[in-house]
C-alpha cells in the first residue's frame, strides 16, 4: 500500500466507529458515524408495558393510519419514533420505562463517538494552555446547556470565569424564556464573536442538534475567519462540507425523539454528556484535580467548606481539627493546604512549590502509603507541622532525600550522552553547572545558573553498529535487543572514556553521567492507549566501566505521569538558552524534528515545545537505498537540489494524521522511519538516479513543510524574533534554504550563529542539565509541553564506584 492510500485508510479507520473524521477526508455514507440507520431498521416497535394511573385522561386523538409516514424531515432529530407512536396512551410507569430505554440510546451514541470527544478535550486543553478560551455557542436548549456548563467551571475547578464561556442566541433573556426566532440570525452569531474578541488561541464549539441553526453557523464562520479553531456538536449525520470545515465534528446519533422534534430529550442528554466530558476532561488535563479530588474548588459556602475539609481528611488522613487548621492557614486554598500537609511547609513556600511544578498536581508532594498516619498540630504563625512515620531525612528546606555521596550546593560536572534517531553516533558533552542565585530547593530560572561546556565530541557509530540499531527498530527480538542493550552500553562507555582522556579528566572528576540512550521505540499515549518508550545502552555497564554514577531512562517517569516523555530538552533550553527581551524558536533537525519556543520574558509557563515530524531520518533512509548503503545522508543537500519535487506525492504525504495532532505531541521512527520510506518507494518505484533525486527532493520538501506548518499553526511567530536551527539537519543547505523561504520574513539562522555554541551539542548539554536536576532533586520536564500531570524528578540512578 502506498503512503497516500495508507493515510486514507487511517482516516477511514478513525471515522468508522462514529469517531473523528479528519479534515479533508471524505465520508462514504452516514453509516461511518456508527449511529442509527433509517427509522424502519434501527427503531423496531417496542413492547410497552402498561402501568397503573389515576385521574381522568385527556381525550385521545384519532389513531394513526396503518402505513403512516414516519419521516417528516431529512434531519434525524425531526423524524418520528415508531417506538413512541402510542405515547399518548401510556400509563406513567410505561412512559418512564420507555423514556429510560430511549435515554440509553443517548449514552450509547456518545460512547460511539468517544474518539471525537477525546479530540475535543485535546483541542480545549490546547486552547487553554495557549491562553485562549473554550467557547460554547448555541440556541435554545443547546445554548442553555452550553451556558450551564460554563457556569459550573469556576466553583468546581477554581477557573477564571473567562476560561469557559457560553453564548446563547437571544442573550440572557433566552436563558429563562424561549426566544426561538433569535436562532435564525447568522449575523447575530458573528457579532457575538466580534464582541468576545475571538482570536487564534480560542476554541469555539457550535452546538446545534439539527446541525442547521443559522446563529451557530454564523458564529463559527466568523470565528474561523478570526483564526480560531472550531468544532461542531450535532445529533444528525453531518454533511461532508461540515466535516471538512471544522477541526472536530462530534455526532452522537441519538435517533428520533420520544416526542417528535423535542431535542431537549435524548439529543439534549447526549449534548450534556459531551459538554461535561470535554470541559471536565480539559480541566483534568490542566491539573485541576489531584487523583479524582477537586482540589481547586472555591470555598464560597458551608457545603463547599465541608467538601474541602473532607478532601483534606481523606488525602492527609488527619482529624477534623488538623484539616481545618491547614485550610485556614492556606487561606481556603485546598491545593495549597494539601502541599503544606504533605511536605510540612508554610503557605508561602507551598505556593512557590506549586508554581515551580507548573500549577498542577500538588507540587511534587508524594502519595501517602495506606499504612502511614499523619497528625497535625498548629505552630505559632499559623504554620502546620506534619508528623509522619519514619523515613529518610530530607535535605533541609526540601522534600527530597539527599543523593548519597553528593554534597548539595557545590558545582556539578556532568557528562551528557546523546544518541539520536538520526543514528549518526554518540554525542558526549562535559558540562559544569553552578547555581548562582535562587532557592536551591527549587529548580532555577534563567539567569540563576552558570554553565561551561568543557568538551564536546561526536563518536560516529561504525556502519555495523548503525545497521544493527536500524534492524532492531524494525525486527528486534528479545534476544537481539538484550545483546544490543549491553553492546551499546560498552560503546557509550568507550566514547565517554576517550573524551575524558582527550581533555585530561579522570572519570572520578565527574559527579555523574546522564545518558539518554539510543531510542529503539517511542509510541506516545493516545485515547485508550498507554504510551511506551525504550532506550538501549545499559546504564549498569556504563557505571561499571567508568566507576561513575549513571542517570538514565529519563522519559519513562514523564510517561508514567501521563506525559509523552518527549520533548524533554525544552526544560534545559529554557534554563540555558533564554535571551532576555528576545523570544526565539529553537528547531532541532535530528532524526526527528522538534521545536522549542522561548518567551522573551523567560516565563516558564509560556514555553511551548513539540515534535514537528521528521527531521533527517527520511532523507537518510532514502539516500541509503538510492546508493545501496554507499552514502548515509544527503551531503550538502546535493540530491535535493538536483531533483524536482513531486507535488502530487507531496500533497498526499501532507495528509499524514500526525500533522493534524495538537500539542502535546511526539513521534519517532515508528511513524517516520523505514516503513514510511517503504510505502513511498512502493508508490513511486524509483529506478534511475533522477528518480531517486526526485524522491529525495520531495521528502526534503515534506520535512520543510512539516516544520513550517507546525510552527505556523502552534507558535506565536508574529512575536518571535529569531528562528534557530540545530542538529544534523542544520548542515543541510537544502533544508536551511527551504525553511528560510517557508518562514520568511522571520530570520532563520543556524545555531552557532545565534546560540554561540555548536548546534550539534545542544541535546547532549540538555541531558547533562537534566542529570544535574536529578542530583539536586528538582522536578524537570515541562508538563505543558509533554502533557504530564505534573513535573517529576526524571531518570533512574545507577551507582558507580566509590568516589575519590
Amino acid at each position: 500500500m502506498g503512503v497516500g492510500a495508507d493515510v486514507g485508510a487511517a482516516g477511514a479507520a478513525g471515522a468508522g466507529a462514529g469517531h473523528l473524521v479528519p479534515r479533508g477526508l471524505p465520508r462514504e455514507d452516514n453509516r461511518e458515524w456508527g449511529g442509527p440507520q433509517p427509522v424502519g431498521s434501527a427503531f423496531p416497535p417496542a413492547t410497552l408495558r402498561s402501568g397503573t394511573g389515576r385521574g381522568p385522561r385527556p381525550p385521545a386523538l384519532p389513531p394513526l393510519r396503518k402505513g403512516v409516514r414516519t419521516v417528516l424531515d431529512d434531519r434525524l432529530t425531526e423524524q418520528r419514533n415508531p417506538r413512541s407512536a402510542g405515547l399518548d396512551s401510556l400509563e406513567p410507569l410505561a412512559f418512564v420505562r420507555l423514556l429510560s430505554e430511549e435515554n440509553r440510546e443517548a449514552v450509547e451514541a456518545v460512547a460511539r463517538v468517544e474518539e471525537a470527544v477525546a479530540r475535543g478535550i485535546e483541542l480545549a486543553e490546547a486552547a487553554l494552555r495557549a491562553g485562549g478560551r473554550l467557547i460554547w455557542v448555541g440556541a435554545g436548549t443547546s445554548g442553555r446547556l452550553g451556558v450551564l456548563d460554563a457556569a459550573e467551571m469556576p466553583p468546581t475547578f477554581g477557573t477564571p470565569p473567562h476560561w469557559v464561556q457560553g453564548v446563547i442566541a437571544g442573550g440572557h433573556e433566552a436563558l429563562v424564556r424561549a426566544r426561538e426566532g433569535a436562532e435564525d440570525e447568522p449575523a447575530a452569531g458573528a457579532a457575538e464573536m466580534d464582541g468576545l474578541a475571538v482570536g487564534e488561541a480560542d476554541l469555539v464549539v457550535g452546538i446545534a442538534t439539527s446541525g442547521t441553526t443559522p446563529f451557530v453557523h454564523g458564529a463559527l464562520g466568523r470565528a474561523r475567519s478570526l483564526g480560531a479553531r472550531t468544532g461542531f456538536l450535532l445529533c444528525t449525520p453531518p454533511p461532508p462540507e461540515l466535516v471538512e470545515r471544522h477541526d472536530v465534528v462530534i455526532a452522537p446519533l441519538t435517533g428520533p425523539e420520544v416526542v417528535t422534534g423535542s431535542t431537549r430529550m435524548k439529543a439534549g442528554t447526549a449534548t450534556k454528556l459531551v459538554l461535561n466530558a470535554i470541559s471536565t476532561g480539559a480541566m483534568v488535563r490542566m491539573g485541576k484535580v489531584w487523583g479524582n479530588l477537586m482540589v481547586d474548588l472555591q470555598v464560597t459556602c458551608r457545603k463547599l467548606e465541608d467538601r474541602a475539609l473532607r478532601i483534606l481528611r481523606t488525602a492527609l488522613e488527619v482529624e477534623d481539627d488538623g484539616a481545618r487548621a491547614l485550610l485556614e492557614a492556606a487561606g481556603g486554598e485546598v491545593r495549597t493546604a494539601l502541599v503544606m500537609g504533605r511536605l510540612g511547609m508554610g503557605a508561602d513556600e507551598a505556593r512557590r512549590r506549586l508554581e515551580a511544578a507548573g500549577g498542577g498536581g500538588c507540587g511534587g508532594a508524594p502519595g501517602v502509603p495506606a499504612a502511614r498516619r499523619w497528625g497535625c498540630r498548629r505552630r505559632r504563625g499559623g504554620r502546620v507541622t506534619v508528623v509522619s512515620g519514619p523515613g529518610p531525612a530530607p535535605v533541609p528546606g526540601t522534600d527530597r532525600a539527599p543523593v548519597p555521596g553528593i554534597a548539595p550546593g557545590r558545582p556539578r560536572r556532568i557528562a551528557g550522552l546523546m544518541s539520536g534517531t538520526s543514528l549518526d553516533g554518540l554525542d558526549v558533552a562535559i558540562v559544569t553547572f553552578r547555581r548562582i542565585a535562587g532557592d536551591p530547593a527549587h529548580p532555577p530560572h534563567p539567569g540563576q545558573v552558570q554553565h561551561q561546556v568543557e568538551a564536546f565530541r561526536t563518536h560516529s557509530w561504525p556502519d555495523a553498529m548503525r545497521d544493527r540499531i536500524r534492524e532492531a527498530t524494525l525486527r528486534g527480538t528479545p534476544a537481539t535487543l538484550c545483546h544490543l542493550h549491553g553492546e551499546l552500553g560498552e560503546a557509550m562507555a568507550r566514547g565517554l572514556l576517550e573524551t575524558l582522556e582527550e581533555v585530561g579528566l579522570a572519570p572520578g572528576a565527574l559527579d555523574a553521567v546522564a545518558s539518554h540512550g539510543q531510542t529503539i521505540w517511542h509510541s506516545p499515549p493516545g485515547p485508550g492507549r498507554r504510551g511506551a518508550t525504550m532506550q538501549l545502552g545499559c546504564p549498569a555497564t556504563l557505571a561499571e566501566r567508568t566507576g561513575t554514577d549513571v542517570i538514565a531512562d529519563f522519559r519513562s517517569r514523564d510517561m508514567a505521569a501521563g506525559g509523552h516523555g518527549a520533548p524533554l530538552v525544552p526544560w534545559a533550553d529554557h534554563l540555558l538558552l533564554h535571551r532576555e527581551g528576545r523570544s526565539r524558536a529553537l528547531q532541532n533537525l535530528g532524526g526527528m524534528g522538534n521545536v522549542t519556543w522561548l518567551p522573551a520574558d523567560g516565563e516558564r509557563r509560556q514555553v511551548r515545545a513539540f515534535d514537528t515530524g521528521p527531521g533527517v531520518a527520511l532523507l537518510d533512509e532514502c539516500v541509503r537505498r538510492a546508493t545501496d548503503g554507499a552514502e548515509s545522508f544527503d551531503a550538502e543537500g546535493r540530491r535535493a537540489f538536483r531533483g524536482q519535487v513531486d507535488r502530487t506525492l507531496l500533497a498526499r504525504l501532507l495528509e499524514h494524521p500526525f500533522l493534524r495532532r495538537l500539542p502535546p505531541r511526539s513521534t519517532g521512527r515508528e511513524a517516520f522511519g523505514p516503513e514510511f520510506v517503504d510505502a513511498v518507494v512502493d508508490r513511486v518505484s524509483p529506478r534511475t538516479e533522477a528518480d531517486w533525486n526526485r524522491l529525495v527532493a520531495t521528502l526534503t520538501a515534506f520535512t520543510i513543510e512539516t516544520v513550517a506548518r507546525s510552527c505556523r499553526d502552534h507558535l506565536p511567530l508574529s512575536r518571535t524574533h529569531e528562528f534557530v536551527l540545530t542538529g544534523g539537519g542544520a548542515r543541510n543547505p537544502a533544508l536551511v534554504a527551504g525553511l528560510r523561504a517557508a518562514l520568511d520574513p522571520l530570520p532563520v539562522c543556524v545555531g552557532a550563529e545565534s546560540l554561540g555554541v555548536d548546534p550539534d551539542a545542544r541535546e547532549a548539554v540538555a541531558f547533562a542539565a537534566l542529570g544535574w536536576a536529578h542530583l539536586e532533586g528538582w522536578p524537570a520536564g515541562l508538563p505543558r509541553v509533554t502533557g504530564a500531570r505534573r513535573a517529576c524528578v526524571l531518570g533512574h540512578r545507577t551507582p558507580g564506584g566509590a568516589r575519590p
